[in-house]
């Protein structure tokens, strides 16, 4: 696994993963939450900058099968009514959206390093937000 994060914190600080293993390879972006960073995160989510990530997620859902991964409250925080937009988000108490790939051919030569960051660079949006919006 490789990662690279934007910040002081590793584990609060928004990040990059990429795992491989025999067959795939895996591409990540997320943030672990603190509680100061839960509540930037439901700032920023139950208002307009949410919009920005929620269509970001949906253009990868719909170039790739990503996953948003993180443990969810049964209910939408208070301060925020139960059919928010983006209610789903706003429950998580962990953020990463993550897919993988067929480890392709050139796995052993150069050219696996440009296909890994091809595939970074469709995370940079959400890792911008991240920073952006988090830290």
């Amino acid at each position: 696994m490789l990662t690279t994060w934007e910040g002081a914190d590793k584990r609060t600080s928004p990040t990059l993963w990429i795992r491989i293993d025999a067959h795939r390879a895996g591409f990540a972006s997320g943030i672990g939450f603190t509680p100061q960073i839960r509540q930037l995160w439901r700032n920023a989510i139950g208002g307009a900058a949410g919009e920005r990530l929620a269509a970001v997620l949906e253009q990868l859902a719909a170039s790739r099968q990503t996953e948003v991964a993180g443990d969810q409250l049964k209910k939408v925080p208070a301060g925020f009514p139960p059919d928010h937009p983006r209610a789903d988000l706003l429950r998580l108490t962990g953020f990463q959206v993550r897919y993988s790939d067929d480890i392709p051919t050139s796995v052993d030569r150069a050219e696996f390093a440009q296909w890994c960051l091809e595939r970074l660079n469709t995370l940079l949006p959400v890792h911008r937000w991240l920073a952006e919006h988090l830290t």
